[in-house]
């Protein structure tokens, strides 16, 4: 049987029988559409992540409390697990000690208040070594300029802060003065921060001796207690390995078993690691989901071939008896159900491209690869073949003989 054969085959079947062919399709564009809509999003949080952590810098590390691979997700606020573990200047002074280290700076985060023209919100603030800070992160002021390393009372607020999502009628501005925490200690306005990192967006800078003194007041912190404390590993030096050995040292220092740690070494790579879990669990549970589209479709596919058998019984058993065998008949059959996926794969992954586009006007970031659209048709056409095959084998059963007398009277 000649591929034009079985192609002519195929466009009669899509002509004559439209209404069960269209809802069949609907079946797999839908099952195609979800899978590739929901993977564009996922996909595109990867890559927002990871140009993200572009910021965060390739030689740097942050140690913060508690152990995140044992007690769950960071806590972005303060940097530590309030359940265990505590850092401290202690805890500061023995990393400083590793040859490796180019740059260090402790850090003071917390969520606190902020008065701006008699208008009260919450908001993070985090206190900064600004010479180190700045040396050793991608971070810079887009207006104004950055904290000098002995200014204090200043503060670099977030791009939301004075582009009216904050205060829709009163942003802030460079020179203006804003008040943190429960004194309402007065600070001026000399930067605004580079919006490229997401993080900073919504952040305002202070000093760490400024932030040490409103997270004290408002009992956030210790007298001796960090939130984290950050470093960059000299050009030379393996940051991974750098990170085992002080892993070691802090181990050590503060007099924990071999087996157990209460802090936790943060890496680009580490945190491009927890995320990217979390969101492959969460996709292949909506993917599960989006897969009962398929399962649809692969019913939809085999009844639509199954009746097609039924009806055209006398045509197959003609086919059977001027020379085709069980063998074309067979692949007569599952190229049809090929068909069916192929197009309704070609059709689910133009609307999934629109619909993940449509998504992208809203702030969500999506991105179709090349291999999600190769694995798309792959999995659709591989799924009308599946489909195709209980219907391919009641056609190539089939007795010519009976098959052309079955249908004699109609």
């Amino acid at each position: 049987m000649l591929i034009n054969d079985i192609t002519n085959y195929i466009f009669r079947t899509f002509r004559y029988r439209k209404l069960r062919s269209y809802l069949t399709l609907l079946a797999i564009l839908i099952g195609i559409a979800s899978v590739i809509v929901i993977i564009s999003i996922s996909d595109g949080l990867i890559v927002q992540i990871d140009e993200q952590l572009k910021a965060f810098g390739p030689k740097n590390a942050v140690l913060i409390a508690g152990d995140v691979t044992r007690s769950g997700p960071i806590q972005t606020q303060n940097f530590r697990m309030p359940q265990e573990g505590k850092i401290t200047i202690k805890d500061y002074e023995t990393i400083k000690t590793h040859p490796a280290i180019k740059y260090i700076t402790k850090r003071i985060n917390f969520v606190g208040q902020m008065e701006y023209k008699k208008r009260n919100i919450t908001v993070t603030v985090g206190g900064i070594e600004p010479e180190q800070f700045f040396a050793m992160t991608n971070l810079s002021a887009q207006k104004g300029r950055i904290i000098l390393p002995q200014e204090r009372k200043v503060a670099i607020v977030g791009e939301a802060f004075t582009d009216n999502t904050i205060f829709k009628d009163n942003p802030v501005e460079i020179g203006s003065f804003i008040y943190l925490g429960k004194s309402k200690k007065k600070f001026k306005v000399v930067g605004v921060l580079d919006p490229t990192n997401v993080v900073a967006r919504n952040g305002i800078l202070v000093h760490f001796e400024d932030a040490k003194e409103l997270a004290l007041e408002e009992e956030k912190i210790t007298e001796d207690e960090l939130s984290a404390v950050a470093f960059q590993v000299a050009e030379g030096y393996q940051l991974n390995e750098v990170v085992k050995e002080i892993e070691e040292k802090l181990k050590t220092s503060r007099k924990l078993p071999i087996d157990k740690k209460d802090f936790t070494i943060v890496t680009a790579e580490f945190i491009l690691a927890q995320v990217g879990t979390i969101i492959g669990a969460v996709t292949l549970f909506l993917g599960f989901i989006s897969g009962l589209s398929f399962f649809i479709g692969i019913i939809g596919i085999a009844n639509t071939l199954y009746m097609g058998v039924v009806e055209k019984t006398k045509e197959i058993g003609i086919m059977r008896a001027v020379g085709a065998t069980k063998k074309d008949i067979r692949n007569l059959i599952v190229a049809e159900g090929a068909s069916f996926g192929l197009v309704g794969g070609i059709l689910g992954l133009l609307v999934g491209m629109i619909v993940a586009q449509i998504i992208s006007q809203f702030g969500f970031k999506t991105y179709v690869g090349i291999h999600v659209v190769l694995a798309a048709l792959i999995i659709s056409i591989v799924v009308g073949m599946i489909a195709s095959y209980y219907p391919a084998k009641i056609a190539a059963d089939l007795d010519p003989i009976k098959a052309i007398s079955a249908n004699a009277g109609r």
